[in-house]
């Protein structure tokens, strides 16, 4: 017999559990589960792409300073990653009504300036990853060979170079659970981005 697949937390927690929270509490509940769910498939990205795009490209780029540009921290992020995940299905573990998660998003606040080297230079990346297309053919024809992958679910590395940009407002909805936390994102990134 087939184990059903479990959708999101009310699956998670259980018929018994649901009858005890109110509306409010199942959709907290439901967006704290969403957010360790697409921390899992965002750490799957970020590993297949240091697997199947960074790692087998060092040797068909024209030198180490263009591997940096497009790549920049990428093992500093898929770190924050594992890290952050840990800490979420450890908090999860303890029982199946997460009474917060901002804390750990706050006691671990340091490691998210990694995004400030990765994601204001996420043009740069890409407009050098174009030049690198169109000048390396070796280059090219493996990213298209990659692009039609199962192992990559047929994503390009335009696709997965945009992951930890994207991943930003993710985190930045964290903010709702932990009053810290948003103060410190607000700052930290209006600081950045408009200074």
């Amino acid at each position: 017999m087939k184990k059903k697949k479990i959708q999101g937390w009310a699956d998670y927690a259980g018929e018994r559990i649901l009858n005890l929270v109110t509306k409010k509490e199942r959709h907290r509940q439901e967006a704290i589960y969403e957010l360790i769910a697409t921390e899992e498939d965002y750490l799957v990205d970020l590993i297949t792409t240091k697997k199947y795009y960074y790692d087998p490209v060092k040797e068909m780029l024209s030198n180490d300073q263009t591997l940096w540009t497009i790549f920049r921290n990428w093992d500093e992020l898929t770190t924050i990653s594992k890290t952050l995940m840990k800490l979420l299905k450890e908090r999860q573990a303890i029982k199946p009504v997460v009474e917060t998660i901002g804390d750990i998003f706050f006691m671990n606040m340091e490691m998210f300036e990694k995004y400030l080297l990765f994601c204001p230079t996420s043009t740069e990346s890409t407009v050098t990853l174009e030049q690198e297309k169109l000048t390396n053919l070796r280059f090219r024809k493996y990213l298209d060979r990659m692009q039609y992958s199962s192992k990559c679910r047929k994503l390009s590395i335009e696709n997965f170079l945009a992951a930890p940009v994207q991943r930003i407002p993710r985190y930045l909805l964290v903010s709702i659970f932990s009053f810290h936390f948003f103060f410190f994102f607000f700052f930290f990134f209006f600081f950045f981005f408009f200074f």
